[in-house]
């Protein structure tokens, strides 16, 4: 996990991480959680929150559009007496 700015964020980040696994592993022992330094290779997860959030508001509303009549399968036309697809 990584490190906070000061201490005080770094034990809320802690103890958010450790509830979160304890969710997860209800029982038994919890894992250790390692603080470090190192930025993670990926974006931090506020800035994915934000991207996922301006995505969601930016859908259009769906429209279905006027029904027709026309959405239906045409019907195929058959003569009395015709064996149509049977080779006969």
């Amino acid at each position: 996990m990584l490190r906070g700015a000061s201490e005080k964020a770094t034990n809320s980040r802690v103890e958010a991480v450790q509830l979160a696994i304890s969710e997860m592993v209800p029982v038994g022992p919890l894992p250790q959680i390692f603080v470090t330094d190192i930025e993670p290779t990926a974006s931090p997860g506020q800035y994915q929150s934000d991207v996922n959030r301006a995505m969601i508001k930016s859908m259009p509303v769906p429209r279905i559009g006027k029904y027709t009549g026309l959405n239906t399968p045409a019907q195929t036309a058959t003569t009395s007496g015709s064996s149509a697809g049977t080779g006969k």
